[in-house]
């Protein structure tokens, strides 16, 4: 009876350290695949805020563009700064492309060179401008299998954002006392090429010119059509004490 006893412990206690060796090997590969699942999601989330972070440096380029463009609307000089503008409107899609993409670092994170391009018509003097870029990924090539190879190698990116060119009220105040007598010329080129600037928009925009010398005189009054009016009276201008 004793032996039987004996051996039925001597039984139970392999059968307890076998479970309790499975028990602990059960608690390495459990702790090893949740590990591996946390490191995963960790990759991932530094993935997901690395498109985040372009996205808003994307917007930062598109707004700028968009900023530029509604304040040059009206620029009469875009078509000649660009030879291959056929017209004022294609030298401003110049424009906004070459400052929205000027303004994005290439490679910022794994970007490719943005596209920037404004977007339709300028309506009511507001432009609206769109930005794309791919950002190359890495932990996210982990979701790829043999069906779908390739297609998590990049995430496009797009943003958009525009901007509403506002009506101004400017006074223009010229120097005409005798010690401007060698600079007329340019100041008046300069003057009647600000001028020029508001062609386009003089019907909403108000300009007034005021030159001094011993006196101060109003040569034109705050108001709108003013382009040819004031070059005038800017080319009759004289230096005199």
């Amino acid at each position: 009876m004793k032996h039987v006893l004996s051996r039925a412990i001597q039984r139970h206690r392999a059968s307890s350290g076998t479970v309790v060796c499975n028990q602990r090997g059960m608690f390495a590969l459990a702790t090893a695949l949740a590990l591996v699942s946390l490191f995963g999601f960790v990759a991932l989330g530094i993935e997901v805020g690395k498109w985040y972070i372009v996205r808003a440096e994307l917007a930062k380029s598109v707004d700028a563009a968009s900023l530029l463009g509604a304040r040059n609307i009206s620029n009469p000089w875009l078509e000649s700064h660009f030879p291959d503008a056929s017209n004022n409107e294609e030298g401003l899609r110049e424009l906004v492309k070459l400052i929205g993409e000027a303004n994005f670092t290439p490679g910022f994170f794994g970007a490719s060179v943005p596209t920037v391009e404004m977007s339709g018509e300028v309506v009511e003097g507001k432009v609206i401008v769109t930005g794309n870029t791919d950002v190359t990924n890495y932990a996210a090539r982990a979701l790829a299998t043999p069906q779908n190879a390739g297609q998590y190698d990049t995430t496009h990116v797009a943003t958009v954002g525009g901007a509403q060119k506002r009506d101004v009220e400017i006074m223009l105040v010229l120097d005409r006392s005798g010690s401007m007598s060698q600079e007329m010329t340019a100041l008046k080129d300069a003057a009647k090429s600000f001028v020029d600037f508001f062609e386009d928009s003089q019907e909403d925009d108000q300009i007034g010119l005021i030159s001094y010398s011993t006196a101060v005189t109003v040569d034109e009054p705050l108001g709108t059509d003013f382009v040819e009016d004031m070059k005038t009276k800017i080319t009759a201008m004289s230096a005199s004490r």
